[in-house]
């Protein structure tokens, strides 16, 4: 049986009233996560209070009637439905504090998603462009440049010449296939992101 406001207020002293208001309703989603704790806490403690009362009262009511199951008519029910009552509140908080948990844990999961993908993501290389060498100093490292540049290492003379020995060296270099990889990741994981 679920206990309302209602039954609350005849089974609950005046300091036990807030702790079954504050598990109920609107009540219950403003609470941050050490609040949970404390309620859950003291939930728990006057659930254990009156179960230990309800089996001192159960065994007394055995010695004085002598009956097997320690009950006799409507004696200590008021004890076990507050013993019901408080599992009730222990369990709707325990319940609150998994959602705040399990929402907190989606947003740290999509911060390092935004995070991870911001670092993968990289500004696109155009293989058409040359870019332009700098100035050098002396004639050895001059000559040395000019043995490493692909026109000087094929005989290439002409402007058109060199910038396509150029293109045809990035495409040897699998910097479309990494580009490709890069962009299909990206779009997995905005797909992962739409599930959700």
């Amino acid at each position: 049986m679920a206990y309302n406001r209602r039954h609350a207020r005849g089974l609950l002293g005046a300091s036990e009233l807030p702790l079954f208001e504050s598990s109920v309703g609107e009540a219950l989603t403003g609470w941050s996560a050490a609040q949970l704790r404390q309620k859950i806490k003291r939930a728990c403690e006057l659930r254990d209070k009156y179960r230990d009362l309800l089996r001192r009262q159960k065994l007394a009511t055995r010695e004085r009637t002598g009956t097997k199951s320690g009950v006799q008519g409507n004696d200590n029910a008021r004890t076990e439905q507050k013993v019901k009552l408080f599992e009730e509140v222990q369990a709707r908080l325990e319940g609150r504090q998994v959602k705040l948990a399990a929402a907190e844990a989606r947003k740290a999961s999509q911060a390092e998603g935004a995070l991870a993908l911001a670092v993968t993501r990289k500004p696109r290389a155009e293989p058409s462009k040359v870019i332009p060498a700098k100035r050098l100093s002396n004639k050895r490292t001059a000559v040395a440049s000019a043995t490493r540049t692909p026109k000087a290492s094929v005989g290439l003379t002409g402007e058109k010449a060199s910038a396509a020995a150029q293109r045809s060296q990035l495409v040897g270099s699998r910097s479309k296939v990494i580009q490709t990889h890069i962009a299909s990741q990206g779009r997995r994981q905005q797909a992962v992101r739409d599930k959700r």
